[in-house]
């Protein structure tokens, strides 16, 4: 069993990231951000805030996720010299936005969420833009686990199956979904290994480590390399949480030092996943490395049955916690409107209080789950949506808008180089974004 202080800590920054959708952004002061009340509200669901090692496990469990199954392929597109220095600043330049964050927080107590920071620099439409940003990311989630479990599965009937499911899981309380991801990180982890192990059980290639199969230097098209773009950003989309991760810490002092131990963990991790799967399968390396190796006739059947096992029970783990903040704004909706002066902002726990509301809570959780199946079946490859979330979302969220928060509120710290600095890196990751995602579109 997992430390109970460990998983209860994951369990208040799921439960922070779940009443996202819950917060009346209406009622916010543009001059202060976030009324006290909403402060209030928010601090009495977080309860006892998290030592620096749970602000690592929890950051660690936002960066660690599927995306990293697509890496090898990310490592085919762009090469090993571009991949290498790409995958590299990307994880940079994520770890010094997610570090900018924390000094804008320093500076202004009174932000405590990325959201809270927008509306200070932009105002009160900034988040809606956040929130259909925040929903396109988790919808791209979501269906991509969809579409690791049925590839694992080996059809598309298994799509149906896990999206009908989905429908049920999304009934279960946070205490249970918090366990469940926990063990998922445990089973995204044995993945990882098992990759290892396989590469050394076969000995010829491919899919050996011990006999490398022929490897590219440079990427074969340009196009390829813009896609490889957004494979590189997927798995540091984390920045929404981050902000709340330090506000919850004892010891806020210690949240830089908590950033490099995540970053470096999970660079790590990532780094090697794709330099393995690269090297095993070279340009035969698919959407998702796990599928390489349930194709791979070479690997003992124990092998495979392990590999499918980790693979399917990952989806069933993470599908809920991505459903659950989009369920958190449907049934924020259909409540019934809020008494500011007697309700809070933010209501952890919404039941259904009469039979319309009842019917609309259980449509809402049926409709999901049919988004999922659809979409699953309109965007069918793994590594595509890996990119597109990349290029169109996460280098939105996690460089360019940190760049601009960070000089428009603390500007009277910046020289004319560090300003002229600034607007070139996001000017770029612009640039960068729309031609991943141009590049995607048309592959």
């Amino acid at each position: 069993m997992p430390d109970s202080k460990v998983v209860a800590g994951f369990a208040s920054s799921l439960r922070r990231s779940s009443n996202y959708g819950y917060v009346d952004f209406e009622q916010l002061s543009p001059a202060t951000s976030v009324r006290s009340e909403a402060i209030s509200s928010v601090k009495s669901i977080r309860g006892l805030r998290s030592t620096p090692s749970q602000t690592v496990f929890n950051a660690i469990n936002v960066l660690i996720g599927l995306g990293l199954l697509s890496l090898p392929l990310g490592f085919h597109y762009a090469g090993w010299v571009l991949g290498l220095f790409c995958f590299t600043c990307a994880a940079l330049a994520t770890r010094y936005t997610a570090i900018l964050l924390g000094r804008i927080l320093d500076r202004y107590p009174d932000l405590n969420t990325y959201s809270d920071i927008g509306a200070l620099v932009v105002g009160q439409n900034f988040n809606r833009l956040i929130k259909c940003t925040f929903l396109l990311d988790l919808m791209g989630a979501g269906v991509s686990m969809v579409v690791l479990f049925a590839d694992s599965m080996g059809g598309r009937v298994w799509k149906i199956a896990i999206c009908s499911l989905l429908f049920f899981l999304n009934f279960l309380p946070l205490s249970v979904l918090s366990f469940l991801s926990f063990l998922g990180i445990l089973c995204t982890s044995a993945v990882v290994v098992l990759v290892f192990v396989c590469g050394l059980l076969q000995s010829s290639p491919p899919g050996s480590l011990l006999s490398p199969v022929a490897t590219n230097l440079w990427p074969s098209s340009w196009v390829e390399f813009f896609v490889s773009l957004g494979i590189f950003m997927a798995p540091w989309g984390g920045h929404v949480i981050f902000p709340e991760l330090k506000r919850d810490m004892h010891s806020q002092s210690k949240y830089p030092t908590c950033v490099d131990i995540t970053f470096a963990f999970a660079y790590t991790t990532d780094a090697v996943i794709g330099a393995l799967g690269f090297l095993m399968y070279g340009e035969g390396v698919l959407d998702e490395i796990t599928q390489n190796l349930l194709l791979n006739k070479g690997l003992p059947k124990w092998v495979k049955t392990l590999i499918m096992s980790l693979i399917c029970f990952i989806p069933l783990a993470k599908l809920p916690l991505v459903s659950r903040p989009i369920l958190s704004i449907w049934d924020a909706m259909i409540q019934k409107p809020r008494n500011s002066e007697t309700e809070p902002l933010i209501d952890p726990q919404i039941e259904p209080t009469s039979h319309n509301h009842r019917a609309m809570f259980i449509l809402g959780r049926f409709f999901l789950s049919a988004v999922f199946l659809i979409l699953s079946f309109v965007f069918s490859k793994f590594g595509k949506i890996m990119s597109l979330i990349g290029s169109a979302i996460c280098i939105l969220i996690c460089i360019i808008l940190p760049l601009y928060f960070h000089m428009i509120l603390l500007g009277d710290t910046f020289g004319v180089w560090k300003r002229r600095i600034t607007w070139s890196g996001i000017v770029l990751c612009g640039i960068l974004s729309i031609c991943g995602t141009i590049s995607v579109c048309i592959v």
